[in-house]
Parts: C-alpha cells; structure tokens; sequence
C-alpha cells in the first residue's frame, strides 16, 4: 500500500518483540498492508486520509508474553512519517520517558 522508508527501531520496542517472540517483518507488513491493529475510528479515519494524502500514518499492536501471560502485554506503536521516509516502531511509553535525557548537573 505505501513504502516503509528507513526503518528504526527503539530498543525497547525491540526486546518486546523478541520476549513476545514476534518478527519485526510481520508487524511492519501488517502496518504497510492497512492492518492497523488496535486503533480507534479516528485513526482508522485519520490513516484513511493519510493514505490518500500522503500523511502520517500508526498503528498500534498488544504483544502478549510467551509464554501468553494474561498479565504480561505490551503495546508497540508503528509510525510511518508523512514523505514516507521512516517508519519508527517505538513503545508509547517512551514519549515521556526523560531517562535518557539524565543530566548530571
């Protein structure tokens, strides 16, 4: 449906794939081919646009543990830029996490 560009990945999101035993591949063809995973009508509208206007698109898929562990899931979100140049596969929670901008004042 629409080209990946560079792919980059956050080590976070890397080792949930890995614990929950999921190929980066599969994700990031189910996110080209318009399989949004758990998003709501918005962004299922908002990616509808984007796909015809050539803006941003995301998904967002619940990796369970493997073992599945009803209690252990994690949500990874797929983000293709507007000129399709990157796809960031990322945690959500890394937003706001500001550890890695530790200073030592």
């Amino acid at each position: 449906m629409f080209q990946l560009g560079r792919v980059c990945v956050s080590e976070p999101a890397r080792l949930a794939l890995h614990h929950a035993d999921v190929p980066l591949g599969d994700l990031l063809m189910r996110h080209q081919h318009g399989d949004w995973g758990r998003i709501d009508a918005l962004d299922v509208r908002q990616n509808a646009l984007g796909l015809r206007l050539g803006l941003r698109l995301r998904s967002s898929y619940t990796l369970r543990a493997n073992p599945p562990d009803p209690d252990a899931s994690v949500t990874v979100w797929v983000i293709t830029t507007p000129n399709r140049k990157t796809t960031t596969v990322f945690l959500p929670r890394e937003i706001f996490d500001d550890t890695s901008n530790d200073h030592n004042d």
